[in-house]
């Protein structure tokens, strides 16, 4: 409620009608959904925000909760080729990413963040899925940065607390355990990068 009335609010649809019902801010905004093969990231573009930037989520169409998506913040700067970073809190699939992969015209992902721990409850519901996931949507998007995210160790309450399982994982344990050769290499052209609070990266 400190912020400023006027402040833009740009949220997936349940977060935004939650903010909608404080009748405080003047604008919510539902984020734009980018999908489809060939998608212009243009098309993610706000009113009232610049035009060289815009904000998109990207789902797994199998995630009937869309538990595993993609917040994308598109850019692009002077006569700079377009850019975006990808955040994904709990991790989403690479087949999901085939979006800003096949982005038209092509988009060059400069950073993903996405988390290393396993995080899952013992009847099979998969939370966070950890740094395996990681490297495989890296190396789909060839990011230039890999950034750690979402990985603090959470108190849970509760039933639900008696069942959490985490698995604690680092990025040489994914590329040492990587289904084929090239994983077990490199990261195709990027570096992962740990952040401790309060930190932060320039991204060039």
């Amino acid at each position: 409620m400190q912020f400023d009335k006027s402040t833009p609010v740009i949220a997936t649809t349940k977060a935004a009608d939650l903010v909608r019902s404080w009748k405080h801010f003047s604008t919510v905004i539902d984020t734009p959904s980018f999908g489809g093969e060939g998608t212009d990231w243009h098309t993610t573009n706000i009113p009232g925000l610049p035009s060289w930037f815009g904000v998109g989520r990207v789902v797994n169409g199998k995630d009937a909760f869309y538990y595993h998506s993609a917040i994308s913040l598109f850019f692009q700067l002077e006569d700079a080729s377009p850019q975006c970073v990808i955040y994904s809190p709990h991790g989403i699939s690479p087949d999901s990413l085939s979006p800003v992969v096949n982005a038209s015209p092509g988009v060059e992902t400069l950073a993903i963040l996405h988390g290393l721990h396993d995080v899952r409850i013992d009847w099979g519901q998969q939370l966070n899925l950890g740094a395996h996931n990681g490297l495989k949507a890296q190396r789909a998007l060839n990011a230039t940065y890999w950034i750690g995210t979402h990985d603090e160790v959470k108190k849970g309450g509760g039933v639900v607390s008696w069942f959490l399982r985490r698995k604690v994982l680092s990025v040489a344990d994914a590329m040492r355990e990587a289904e084929d050769d090239e994983g077990k290499k490199m990261l195709g052209d990027g570096q992962y990068v740990e952040l401790n609070n309060g930190e932060s990266l320039l991204l060039k």
